[in-house]
């Protein structure tokens, strides 16, 4: 990818990633429309988004599960990859249990 597509790019998810994400302001685009079952799994140490943000998510997300793992940062599916993975392979199998 060259850096214009990059700049561009991060024009447009910039501000929905970054500036929304602190613990002081209100993500304010409505996710509530989003009907879809969503996993959201967050490192409680998260440097970078603070974890109150993944309450807001699941607070805004009709049918989202959350799973807030202790002492792992922000890339816990690359710091607790087998936990991660059987988180998901639960939520993935609970799934397929469901009428979509």
């Amino acid at each position: 990818m060259n850096w214009k597509a990059l700049i561009a790019l991060s024009k447009f998810w910039g501000p929905l990633l970054f500036a929304s994400y602190r613990a002081d302001q209100h993500i304010d685009y409505d996710l509530r429309r989003i009907k879809t079952p969503t996993l959201i799994l967050w490192g409680r140490e998260d440097a970078l988004i603070p974890v109150e943000t993944a309450t807001q998510f699941q607070n805004l997300l009709p049918n989202a599960q959350l799973i807030i793992y202790e002492q792992v940062g922000h890339m816990a599916m690359e710091e607790i990859p087998e936990k991660s993975a059987a988180d998901l392979r639960t939520f993935l199998n609970a799934l397929n249990s469901l009428e979509l």
